[in-house]
């Protein structure tokens, strides 16, 4: 599942969307809408209504996207409208008042594919110059004033909106352009919606929106000396305490809203807005019985993780990817997905083989080493091949069951404890091969996305009938648990910086992550300083940038 459009581009203007079949071999989980902007005449001149129509169609076809190799014509205009100024900022505006709100239905959470298609759109589109974001703060002026009437307000989803497009901005903005956009208007507008909380929801996007601007330090700094965010971090970090995975089970999806919440905001203050005094959120982790979580060591740079590794997010456009600690390689083992969201992600298994390339939108599923289950667009991802499953789509709260057989070399997944057997029809659909390495549970996120695993550390809820089988947790046998801490990066460097420095390494950590004993050599160019982990997920030398052929272990 990419992150933007374009990334891929062919000479197609076809789609199954539009009654043509699609070459299997060009489908692929890692691009929305492939096209070439190859339209010889002006698309500006589109009256709003135009671009209302475009992005309500944009909506319905990421959904079914996976039959679509290039854009549409109206909406491949809608992107070369976007790419000039007057019809950038008719899209802003049309984004704002559209996306979202015919999916509201008395609950603005059941709109989670939204924020995904803002994000795609503005990466296909131009960046801003400084007097364009002169003319964009004009624009979102009026939109801070609307008031808030109920919880289920549309202005809720509209205020979503202009957080997303910001923290965009935010992130993809650097310096002075960023410091610009981060007006006074918009310091107090995402103050007022985090103080006054009329929807957890509203208050998430404006949560995230605010770490983003953090990013750059004269807009921590500016954010700091006007608005007590700390203050209201603490206050929101308290949701978290009141969620085990039992409670999360049986959860509502407001409820669930409150957990991402919590968990955001203990992000923030471990990462972003640190407080003196305040304990680091893995020292108050009991990890007597964590034996196998999310690997820390072995996840894409941008994905959030929560202290005891259980918990996974994506808040960025790039599709983020982890895999488990812990690996298997016989019997039957199955773990279990609990969804606090229901857009677009790859859950399923993976090897050490697969390649996590966040930037190009290849995940879980997308190579011939790893199989995915994905709920939002109902099929199953097999080397950028998929199968069309029959479970329905899947919602906030639902449960994802994965079960590998390496007696009978199989998948089986389960929404809800119904189940889609990946046999003989299905792996010859997708050219399905079971791999002769070992297997890890694994995933990848979109945009806004966000799930909980349980890997044994609790009871299932939907244990598989009629298989006798293991979980990771109660077979692992974990050496050193210090190794998986969910530790904050400025922490970390902070221990390196103690520890040794550049000109003498004398611990001879590894330079990427600061963790582990650089161990290995690349082979041919000789460079050393890594470890095997991160040699592992790199296809060129970080040092020389050639591509390397494979490592060999140092003595």
């Amino acid at each position: 599942m990419g992150s933007c459009f374009s990334r891929m581009k062919h000479c197609s203007l076809f789609s199954k969307h539009h009654n043509v079949a699609l070459n299997e071999n060009q489908a692929s989980s890692s691009h929305l809408f492939e096209h070439e902007n190859n339209s010889s005449h002006s698309s500006i001149d589109f009256f709003l209504e135009d671009i209302d129509e475009c992005l309500n169609e944009t909506e319905k076809i990421f959904l079914s996207v996976i039959d679509t190799i290039n854009l549409p014509p109206q909406l491949q205009r809608l992107i070369e409208i976007a790419n000039t100024d007057h019809g950038w900022l008719k899209i802003i505006n049309s984004m704002i008042n559209v996306i979202g709100t015919h999916a509201v239905k008395g609950l603005v959470e059941n709109d989670h594919i939204g924020p995904a298609v803002i994000i795609l759109l503005l990466e296909d589109s131009q960046l801003p110059t400084r007097e364009l974001i002169r003319d964009l703060l004009a624009l979102l002026n009026p939109y801070f004033e609307l008031r808030i009437h109920s919880p289920c307000d549309e202005t809720i989803i509209k205020h979503r909106n202009i957080c997303a497009i910001l923290s965009f901005l935010a992130e993809k903005l650097a310096g002075s352009l960023s410091v610009n956009l981060l007006s006074m208007r918009i310091i107090k507008f995402l103050e007022k919606v985090i103080k006054e909380k009329h929807n957890h929801l509203h208050v998430l996007f404006a949560l995230n929106c605010v770490e983003k601007f953090a990013r750059t330090n004269e807009n921590k700094q500016i954010i700091l000396k006007n608005f007590d965010i700390v203050k209201e971090l603490c206050e929101l970090e308290k949701y978290v305490q009141y969620f085990s995975i039992q409670a999360l089970y049986y959860s509502s999806s407001t409820e669930l809203l409150k957990y991402q919440l919590g968990f955001c905001a203990q992000w923030c203050l471990d990462n972003v807005f640190t407080k003196k005094g305040r304990k680091f959120s893995y020292k108050k982790v009991d990890y007597s019985n964590l034996n196998v979580i999310l690997n820390v060591n072995d996840k894409t740079e941008f994905l959030k993780l929560s202290p005891d590794g259980l918990s996974a997010r994506c808040d960025t456009y790039t599709f983020e990817c982890v895999r488990s600690n812990y690996h298997v390689s016989s019997g039957i083992y199955f773990y279990e997905v609990i969804l606090l969201t229901s857009g677009i992600m790859q859950i399923g298994w993976a090897t050490k083989s697969t390649s996590f390339k966040n930037h190009e939108g290849s995940g879980v599923g997308d190579d011939a080493h790893s199989i995915a289950f994905d709920g939002c667009r109902r099929v199953i991802w097999h080397n950028m091949t998929n199968y069309e499953h029959n479970l329905p789509l899947w919602n906030a709260g639902d449960i994802v069951g994965c079960l590998i057989d390496f007696n009978k070399k199989r998948f089986i997944f389960y929404l809800n404890g119904k189940k889609v057997e990946i046999g003989r029809k299905i792996s010859h659909k997708i050219n399905l091969v079971f791999s002769d390495e070992p297997y890890y549970a694994a995933a990848s996120l979109m945009s806004y996305q966000h799930c909980h695993f349980n890997f044994g550390q609790a009871p299932f809820k939907y244990p598989p009938k009629k298989y006798k089988f293991k979980d990771f947790n109660s077979e692992a046998i974990i050496t050193n648990k210090d190794d998986y801490k969910v530790i904050p990066m400025r922490v970390k460097i902070k221990a390196c910086n103690k520890s040794f420095s550049f000109s003498s390494n004398k611990r001879n950590l590894c330079n990427i992550c600061c963790d582990k004993s650089a161990n290995v050599r690349l082979k041919p160019c000789g460079h050393e300083g890594i470890c095997s982990d991160c040699a592992i997920q790199m296809e060129q030398c970080p040092f020389c940038r050639e591509t390397f052929v494979h490592f060999e272990d140092l003595q």
